[in-house]
């Protein structure tokens, strides 16, 4: 597989609790996780340190208490009249959109709001000294006091996916009068490119375009096959760039398509082989990759969330056709995800409803120390194994298999080379052009035909 997904589960895994492996097993059967490296975290006192991912919370509004007064003799003259102190009030509640919390252990103090923005629920992710290029504009609109009120107006423009509102910063001249709000869209060939600009703000609205909504995303190195692989998804839209929202994620941060830049994490996405089945030892690259996932938040502005990898061949638009038919499953109170593969959940094409990524986000740290102790220390399994052993087994997500979805090498899937049968992912292609051959015997049209 990619060097980014793992391939395998333990032989004869299967949905029952009962099969995981006992805490005295072999060391050679004793597979888990690596440590989970999360991009809050300050310090690291042991060499395996597990945190959880946590998701966004409402905190209660803190209560005021009256100053306590301390009673005085009574006066010997009638005392002056004293205007009533009015009570203190009580600090406003966070938004809902507020940026998800780090674990208390290593939270650093919240940034005040900014003054601009009005507690508008559901304005969508804000961004100050930052300004949105690379996407073109809709127009622009003066004398807008505010960028909460910028953000409203996007929101009720239907074609408005992005906005940037600002005074003219010094030495930047051509941003426009002050207070100019600018409203932009996105077009098939063009990403988001974000860059510091002092005195603007820009954000997104969060409006689902659709039902069934995808956020996709994948990992990838800063150099090698797969930057070629991800440059031909982009220009054709498949992969990833297919899903109503994307992000790349890797350790620099580089424009790996037109007007499309990643997003770094903690980690230099390398890991050894290792386990009784050889495979890719990468939890802790992903625990990584997660923890940018939910700290970014997008996830929760969709109804799936899926993770791809560079080499696989996938189709988003058969994607959506499939979640349609799991609504109710995925309004379960813990969500839902998909299996595909016989032999367990393989990376290659990981797919998640909203509920089951906030579940994932809060107890990670729980799957951690359940698995640390069935294995008597840390473990070796892949990512895909311990996400799905962490939701099945000690979060009790719902699983659903469909075995439709991948057709892969490690899943001993016949001819899966072939590119037939109406699969939404086919993997690996390692090159461009066994990409493209396959891209064409899955019956894809190209837009650009070479």
């Amino acid at each position: 597989g990619s060097s980014m997904g793992g391939q395998v589960m333990l032989a004869g895994e299967d949905d029952s609790p009962s099969t995981a492996a006992p805490a005295s097993a072999t060391p050679s059967a004793a597979v888990a996780a690596g440590a989970l490296t999360t991009a809050a975290a300050l310090a690291k006192p042991a060499e395996h340190t597990w945190m959880a991912i946590v998701p966004p919370t409402s905190a209660a509004p803190p209560t005021v208490a009256p100053p306590t007064v301390e009673p005085t003799p009574p006066p010997t003259t009638p005392p002056p009249t004293v205007a009533p102190v009015p009570p203190p009030t009580e600090a406003p509640a966070p938004s809902p959109t507020a940026a998800p919390a780090l674990p208390p252990a290593v939270a650093p103090a919240p940034p005040p709001p900014p003054a601009a923005i009005p507690d508008e629920p559901f304005c969508g992710e804000t961004e100050v000294d930052v300004e949105y290029v690379g996407i073109p504009e809709i127009r622009a609109i003066s004398e807008i006091p505010s960028a909460g009120i910028c953000c409203v107006i996007c929101q009720q423009d239907p074609e408005c996916r992005a906005w940037t509102w600002g005074p003219a910063a010094a030495g930047h001249p051509a941003l426009g009068p002050p207070e100019t709000c600018r409203l932009k869209k996105y077009e098939p060939d063009q990403g988001l490119t974000k860059i510091p600009r002092t005195g603007i703000t820009s954000g997104l609205p969060f409006r689902r375009p659709q039902q069934d909504s995808m956020f996709c995303f994948c990992a990838t190195q800063s150099s090698g096959y797969e930057i070629g692989l991800l440059k031909l998804q982009h220009k054709e839209r498949v992969g990833i760039f297919g899903c109503d929202e994307f992000a790349v994620y890797s350790n620099k941060m580089f424009e790996v398509a037109p007007g499309v830049n990643t997003s770094t994490v903690r980690s230099d996405l390398k890991c050894d082989l290792g386990g009784e089945f050889r495979t890719a030892l990468n939890t802790d690259i992903f625990m990584a990759v997660w923890t940018k996932v939910i700290e970014g938040g997008r996830y929760r502005y969709n109804d799936w969330t899926v993770k791809a990898d560079p080499d696989s061949v996938f189709f988003p638009d058969r994607l959506r056709k499939v979640v349609g038919l799991y609504h109710a499953e995925a309004n379960e109170p813990r969500g839902v995800y998909l299996n595909n593969c016989k032999f367990g959940l393989h990376g290659p094409l990981e797919i998640f409803s909203q509920s089951a990524v906030q579940t994932w986000a809060a107890g990670s740290a729980k799957c951690v120390q359940h698995f640390d102790g069935l294995c008597s220390g840390p473990c070796l399994w892949g990512e895909d194994m311990f996400i799905d052993q962490c939701l099945l087994k000690v979060l009790l997500v719902k699983r659903v298999n469909n075995f439709n979805l991948l057709q892969e090498a490690h899943c001993n899937t016949p001819d899966w080379e072939a590119c037939q049968g109406n699969a939404v992912a086919y993997h690996p292609f390692k090159n461009e052009d066994d990409y493209r051959r396959c891209m064409t015997d899955a019956g894809f049209v190209f837009r650009d035909p070479r």
